[in-house]
């Protein structure tokens, strides 16, 4: 595809980012627009910048922090960049300046760009790989799949194509460090981007010593990007149990009018703190025509739950107390929980920023 921009940022680069730059100057693909941030690069350095000045001038444009703020706020320096001076770029193809992308795979990873999606250079974890970035993207590759129902297979890639709808949103976001690459992944869906996976060869030099990855700082910022996605789902779940577990109480039998208002009563409490929570992370993203089907479903969701609810507590007939109307309820709420995410990802936030 035409009109691809190339961003490197580059934060206290080796020689290596020269044999990088040759190879990418020197193709006449990759060439046509490439940007260097040099995130605020100590002076031992800046003679890397000064050579790629020297060998490429006005071929190529390179933009300085004037210190250090992080590999997020460089990719959004150089996304700003492109959106504001080279509108008619389609997409940028990001990759690290330490030579862990071959050149072949950024063309392969550009060839499978469409102009809609995001595409990532996915590496192979086996045991050759460096234990602290196998470790690592394992674990986040698991928990990523575990809390949004969709597989990354490399989560921590700095090889991607992002198309240029998606520069907007990743520009608004507050995060500047590594974890800026996880919330692109993690929030793409609400942005009707999805995600192209190419397989890549696995490059780690001198034991990825080059690597600008603080190991216990990032990695922290990572997950609490899943604690952030998460809070507000928990917080409901435990609300709406807590509501309802207190008017089965109250009430002191499993009729189905008691189970049918005590379930009611408890979503529409929950879903009241989860829309306020949520208010501008989820709902100021939707169309309306997706509000109304995602209501809708929070109407329909209810009253099957009660229904549900009343019908696993038969199963207790004879012994019922409020512990098994609780248990039935979480055994209902389960069941809908696959359905309703079913539901959600192939009819209503499927193509949601297009409403």
């Amino acid at each position: 595809m035409e009109n691809i921009g190339i961003l490197i940022p580059a934060y206290n680069p080796d020689e290596q980012f020269l044999m990088v730059m040759k190879e990418i100057m020197n193709d006449s693909v990759l060439n046509q627009t490439v940007v260097v941030v040099d995130d605020g690069s100590n002076e031992d350095h800046q003679y890397i910048f000064n050579e790629l000045t020297k060998l490429y001038g006005a071929k190529m444009t390179l933009l300085v922090h004037a210190e250090n703020a992080g590999k997020g706020a460089a990719l959004k320096t150089g996304l700003a960049y492109f959106q504001e001076s080279l509108p008619e770029i389609q997409g940028v193809a990001t990759l690290d300046a330490d030579g862990q992308h071959a050149i072949p795979d950024v063309r392969r990873s550009i060839d499978a760009f469409t102009g809609e999606n995001l595409v990532l250079g996915v590496r192979q974890f086996d045991p050759d790989v460096p234990l602290r970035s196998r470790f690592g993207n394992i674990l986040t590759s698991w928990l990523f799949s575990t809390f949004t129902g969709h597989g990354v297979s490399d989560t921590q890639t700095g090889l991607r194509v992002i198309p240029k709808k998606y520069f907007a949103p990743l520009l608004a976001f507050p995060e500047n460090h590594f974890e800026f690459e996880f919330k692109m992944l993690l929030d793409s869906q609400e942005y009707g981007v999805e995600m192209t996976e190419v397989p890549i060869e696995t490059i780690y030099l001198n034991d990825n010593v080059g690597s600008n990855f603080r190991v216990v700082q990032d990695s922290l910022s990572i997950y609490a990007q899943f604690f952030k996605f998460a809070a507000s789902s928990i917080t409901s779940f435990l609300v709406d149990l807590g509501v309802f577990t207190i008017l089965m109480m109250i009430f002191g039998t499993q009729t189905r009018e008691h189970i049918l208002w005590a379930v009611v009563i408890a979503r529409i409490l929950s879903s009241i703190m989860n829309y306020s929570v949520n208010r501008r992370l989820v709902f100021n993203k939707a169309g309306n025509h997706t509000l109304v089907k995602y209501f809708t479903l929070v109407v329909v969701q209810m009253y099957l739950a009660g229904e549900l609810t009343y019908m696993i507590t038969q199963v207790f007939a004879g012994a019922e107390t409020t512990l098994t109307a609780v248990i039935a309820k979480i055994l209902a709420d389960a069941l809908l929980f696959i359905v309703s995410y079913q539901v959600q990802k192939r009819l209503i936030f499927k193509g949601a920023s297009n409403d």
